[in-house]
């Protein structure tokens, strides 16, 4: 899979990884990651990798903490290798449960986002917590300066662009509706109107008031809304943005500005100097009389807006390279400003006399859709996967439990599983997807596929990598290729028998579990992973009508079959399902017949649950088909993939979130 490199190198606290290389010098491997598999002479221990952290010292910088609580806390004593390397202890593996066997699946789940690629807000709580938010609607929170964890989320899967905080107040902003919380986050509610549009702040709350943006209208409410709503008709075209302090209103249009002194019941024309070229994204006032506007500006023409008046009277100030995109501004506990941006070649900016000269922040600060300050002083930025907590030279990235969407994922028991990162990396759980911790050399490493042998032994896949875990990723093996091999997918058979499929039409197969492999034959550039009952394997193809069968993995040949996106074992035999959502059925004799059902819908994969419940993946959502009757659980516009966890639940991988619905 051709996935792009990450952008930023993140150093996590991991656990340290044993592993034991076997091979012959010939085939040395010498990762720039210490911590990486190799392939050396005898089996050895490779060394842990070094964890980069912050100084456990509570720091009092003014501008910022320079110091940070100990992420891992109380040290675990560790037991020791062979050699004297020390190597974390953790929990015995459960025994491993028996994939073969259908799992149930609860009809009543909740959702939790474990990976994003879209860190869409932040607001900072009164504890100096942060909450964090997600396009997807998922939700995360940190009470210290530890990862953030992922929370069970009720808000609706898709569309938020901007989460807005007011101590334990949150409102979850999206055009087709918001949500409010006003508990830190713990319960939330609809709010009954929609917001952020665009991006942009189209609320803001002060003197107790919640100001929002309704079409050509200002609406003034109590939280969230209803009680005490005013309607205010703005003198201005197209209102974008608006920012209050006390009693002072400020709305921003595509050309203009207007000003309200009576807390939005009345407006007046302001003064833009700025010759309009300012598309106002966000604004925040310092005080009663100084504010600041950032947003749109055209290229090669950064500026940001000023007022010293109380928003009657905007002027522009100039900013530093490459910053005609600012989308969002915010004020240190020490009356400094910081302003952020997603373009990725652009950088951070930071004023300290209250929005007159700007500097860029040094470089590592993160590209940002939002920026919060922090309590004891600092700012954090909602990265793409994460939160960097004071910008500048003391930036310190953060990142959800799961630094990546995975890709593809292997279980091995209900607790236990082994991914691949959409971009780099193995990584694994033992606790459900709770927590996560990246393998140890696999960063920048990218792996098409993971599969599940038997037990927890899983083997990982990728341009010439064939990696062998016997304890669900704690230790690793390196197989040597007997030829080039950039890999698609990996698949096993309840006997052990592995098939690899390779780029150019060849494949790798194994008689022995993943010990050792030989070249196989030539397989078709599009067919898909195959799926093994009865002693035999079927492969759908990708680009039409046919299935693939073969009984030793080394042989195929091709059989007619309408065109399935997806095979699965069920029945007594294999069910293909079509793009259009048909389901047809396979024998142990062969020949396909249709099922007596409608076409469920648009349709990327589909899986089989205790019960005769059938679980169906497609860009509308995640479906639950009978018994009884039919749910739809999210929607899933990217998805891919989703798997069973033998525990009720089940995960929903795609290339922007891994989701877990898990039972309640």
């Amino acid at each position: 899979m051709g996935h792009p490199l990450p952008t930023l190198r993140i150093a996590l606290p991991l656990l340290a990884v044993s592993v034991l290389c076997v091979g012959g010098p010939s085939a040395c491997v010498d990762p720039v990651d210490p911590g990486a598999p190799r392939l050396i002479d005898g089996p050895r221990w490779s060394p842990p990798p070094a964890v980069d952290r912050p100084p456990t010292d509570p720091g009092t910088d003014p501008d910022g903490p320079v110091g940070f609580p100990d992420p891992d806390g109380p040290v675990v004593p560790p037991e020791v290798a062979p050699d004297g390397t020390p190597v974390l202890r953790e929990p015995a593996l459960p025994a491993p449960w028996d994939e073969r066997a259908l799992a149930v699946v609860a009809r009543d789940v909740s959702r939790r986002v474990m990976a994003s690629e879209a860190v869409v807000g932040l607001a900072a709580l009164a504890d100096d917590g942060l909450v964090a938010l997600s396009a997807e609607g998922g939700l995360f929170r940190t009470d210290d300066w530890r990862p953030l964890r992922a929370l069970s989320t009720p808000l609706p899967a898709s569309g938020f662009t901007r989460l807005h905080g007011w101590g334990p107040r949150l409102l979850a902003c999206r055009p087709a509706g918001a949500w409010a919380s006003a508990d830190g986050g713990q319960r939330w509610r609809s709010a009954g109107f929609g917001c952020g549009a665009g991006g942009r702040a189209t609320v803001a709350v002060a003197g107790g008031r919640l100001y929002r943006l309704h079409g050509a209208e200002l609406l003034r409410s109590t939280w969230p809304a209803g009680e005490s709503l005013t309607r205010a008709v703005l003198p201005l075209d197209a209102p974008q943005a608006v920012a209050a302090f006390d009693q002072t209103v400020v709305v921003f249009g595509a050309r203009s500005v207007a000003r309200s002194l009576d807390g939005g019941q009345t407006f007046t024309r302001a003064v833009r100097e700025d010759g309009d070229l300012l598309d106002v994204r966000a604004a925040v006032f310092l005080s009663k009389t100084r504010a600041v506007a950032v947003g749109d500006a055209p290229a090669d023409a950064g500026l940001a807006l000023l007022s010293e008046d109380g928003g009657a009277r905007w002027r522009a100030v100039p900013l530093p390279r490459r910053a005609e995109s600012l989308r969002d501004v915010a004020v240190t506990a020490v009356g400094s400003l910081v302003a952020v941006t997603d373009d990725r070649l652009a950088l951070a900016f930071a004023s300290e006399d209250g929005g007159e000269r700007w500097q860029p922040l040094a470089p590592g600060a993160p590209v940002a859709s939002a920026v919060v300050a922090r309590r004891r002083g600092g700012v954090a930025a909602a990265s793409p996967r994460g939160v960097t907590h004071t910008l500048g030279a003391a930036a310190v990235p953060q990142t959800l439990g799961l630094t990546q969407p995975l890709w593809a994922v292997a279980v091995s028991h209900p607790q236990v599983a082994v991914g691949a990162g959409v971009e780099s990396g193995l990584f694994r759980t033992v606790d459900g997807g709770q927590t996560w911790a990246q393998v140890p050399g696999t960063l920048g490493v990218r792996f098409a596929d993971v599969a599940r042998v038997a037990g927890h032994r899983v083997v990982a896949v990728g341009d010439g990598l064939l990696w062998v875990t016997d304890d669900a990723g704690r230790a690793w093996v390196q197989a040597v290729p007997p030829a080039s091999c950039e890999a698609r997918w990996v698949r096993f058979s309840p006997a052990g028998l592995g098939v690899v499929a390779c780029g150019g039409g060849t494949s790798l197969v194994s008689d022995d579990g993943g010990g050792t492999w030989r070249v196989g034959p030539a397989l078709p550039a599009t067919l898909g992973p195959p799926v093994w009952a009865h002693g035999r394997a079927l492969a759908p193809r990708l680009d039409g009508p046919g299935v693939a069968v073969s009984d030793d993995g080394a042989g195929w040949h091709l059989e007619q079959a309408p065109a399935f996106v997806d095979l699965q074992a069920g029945g007594d035999g294999w069910t293909g399902i079509t793009p259009h959502g048909a389901l047809w059925t396979r024998g142990p004799a062969g020949g396909w017949r249709p099922l007596d059902s409608e076409p469920l819908g648009p349709t990327t994969a589909h899986r089989w649950a205790a019960g005769g419940v059938l679980i169906r993946l497609g860009p509308q959502g995640v479906w639950r088909h009978g018994p009884t009757g039919t749910l739809r659980w999210v929607s899933t516009p990217d998805a891919h993939g989703v798997l069973l966890t033998g525990d009720g639940g089940l995960w929903i991988l795609g290339a922007r979130a891994t989701t877990a619905l898990t039972p309640r």
